[in-house]
């Protein structure tokens, strides 16, 4: 059986790596990339500092992507993406974007924008 390029496998995508945020790799591994991408997008405002370094902790880890196909790994990453644009961490959102290579539409991202632009 063979799988088409454009189905390929997940791909490890982040900017900080395991040595520095004590994250393993497989932190995404067997969640559902669904179940994932909501929670992310439905995170209450954190407003101790430990509790947002911890989240752009987890934003920014270099993981491997859930289970599945490719685009999953890739939603998840424009998942992070929007909450980290949605936070105002504009230079972060760019860095995981680059490192990605995300190839999504600009409204995708925009959309998270319009509260923190």
């Amino acid at each position: 059986m063979t799988t088409p390029l454009a189905e390929g496998s997940p791909r490890e995508i982040g900017i900080v790596p395991p040595s520095v945020t004590g994250l393993p790799t497989d932190l995404w591994v067997g969640s559902d990339p669904d179940t994932l991408i909501a929670r992310i997008a439905n995170l209450p405002e954190m407003t101790l500092p430990a509790a947002q370094s911890l989240l752009y902790t987890v934003l920014l880890a270099d993981a491997l992507a859930p289970q599945g196909k490719a685009v999953a790994g890739d939603a998840l990453a424009l998942a992070r993406v929007d909450k980290l644009v949605q936070l105002g961490a504009l230079d972060p959102a760019l860095s995981l974007i680059e490192q990605a290579g995300v190839t999504t539409s600009p409204i995708t991202l925009t959309n998270g924008c319009a509260s923190a632009c």
